[in-house]
C-alpha cells in the first residue's frame, strides 16, 4: 500500500478539520482516494479522523485492502473496531470467522460484538451459525441475542416476525428451539463438531401462540 502524499492527507488542524478533509477524499471515488482514506484508517491519531476513514473504506473490501479491516478490528477506539468489524464480513473466509467470533467473545464493547454478529451473516463458515445460534440462545444482553437471530435469519433470506423478542422468554425459547430443528443448522454443528443441545419442550403449539410450526413459514426477504 502506497503512503500518501502531505499534500492529501492534512497532518496540523483539528481532528474535526482533518476528517472534514478525509470526507471530501472519500467523495473522489479514485483509487489514489482509497489509498489515502486507508493511511488515514490506519494511522491518524484522532479517533475521530480513523472513524470518517474507515467508513469511508467501506465500499472497498478487496484483497488489497483487508489489512485496513484487520487493523482496524484491533482499533484501541470501540466506534473504528465496530465499523471494521461490520465490514471485515465481505470477505466471508476461514480467517474471517475466526476473527469475528473473536470479538464476539472477548471484546469489551457492546457495539463491537453486535458488529461482529451482523459481519457473521455474510459468513458461509458452519462456525458462523453455531456462534449466531449459541448467541441468540445465550447472549450477554437481550441486544446481542437479538441481533444474533436477525444475523442468522438472514443468512435464511429471512426477518424475526414481529413479537419474537428475547424478553419473551417462552417465544424467544420456542424460536431458538424451531431453528435447532432445521437442517442446515444441524449439518453446521455437525461440520463444527459442537453438540447441538436440542430442547424439544421448549416448542409452543400454534394453539398456544399464534406461530406457524417451522421456521420457514416465519422468513420473508430483507436486508440487514
Amino acid at each position: 500500500m502506497r503512503s500518501p502524499s502531505r499534500a492529501e492527507v492534512p497532518s496540523a488542524g483539528t481532528p474535526q478539520q482533518r476528517a472534514e478533509a478525509v470526507q471530501q477524499i472519500a467523495a473522489r471515488q479514485s483509487s489514489r482516494a482509497v489509498e489515502v482514506l486507508a493511511a488515514a484508517a490506519i494511522n491518524d491519531p484522532s479517533p475521530t479522523v480513523r472513524r470518517t476513514a474507515m467508513a469511508g473504506m467501506a465500499r472497498h473490501a478487496d484483497p488489497e485492502h483487508r489489512q485496513v479491516f484487520e487493523r482496524g478490528v484491533r482499533d484501541s477506539d470501540a466506534s473504528v473496531r465496530a465499523i471494521a468489524a461490520d465490514d471485515l464480513g465481505a470477505y466471508g473466509d476461514q480467517q474471517t470467522v475466526e476473527v469475528l467470533i473473536g470479538l464476539v467473545h472477548d471484546d469489551p464493547d457492546d457495539q463491537v460484538r453486535l458488529a461482529a454478529l451482523r459481519g457473521l451473516a455474510e459468513c458461509d463458515d458452519p462456525r458462523a451459525i453455531v456462534v449466531l445460534l449459541q448467541t441468540g440462545e445465550s447472549g450477554r444482553t437481550a441486544a446481542l441475542k437479538l441481533q444474533a437471530m436477525k444475523s442468522l435469519l438472514r443468512k435464511f433470506h429471512g426477518k424475526l416476525s414481529p413479537g419474537r423478542v428475547p424478553d419473551d422468554e417462552p417465544v424467544w425459547r420456542d424460536l431458538i428451539q424451531r431453528y435447532k430443528m432445521v437442517a442446515p443448522v444441524q449439518r453446521a454443528f455437525a461440520a463444527a463438531g459442537v453438540p447441538l443441545d436440542s430442547r424439544p419442550r421448549d416448542l409452543m403449539t400454534p394453539r398456544l401462540h399464534d406461530r406457524p410450526p417451522a421456521p420457514a413459514a416465519t422468513l420473508s426477504k430483507t436486508s440487514r
